[in-house]
């Protein structure tokens, strides 16, 4: 049996993940300059297709953060009050 984990890693990627990525490399995605035009229309559409895909409304703000475990921490820190440590 195969698990899928999501946490911040590391973690065995699904064979659909693992194709996109194959993809992304051979289209060179990671070569794209993040100031190109090229990269805000591919940003813009992920955007896109992530909040339609998760239903997330037009008043809710997406980022891209760095790490998983960025991703993670700053959700920590948002469900707990100001100084609440």
């Amino acid at each position: 049996m195969s698990f899928l984990t999501f946490g911040v890693g590391p973690s065995k990627l699904s064979a659909e993940t693992a194709q996109d990525l194959r993809n992304a490399a051979d289209l060179q995605i990671a070569e794209i300059s993040h100031r190109s035009q090229a990269f805000a229309e591919i940003s813009r559409r992920a955007l896109g297709g992530l909040r339609t895909f998760l239903r997330i409304p037009d008043s809710y703000h997406i980022l891209y953060t760095s790490s998983a475990s960025e991703a993670m921490e700053l959700t920590i820190q948002s469900t707990v009050e100001a100084a609440s440590f």
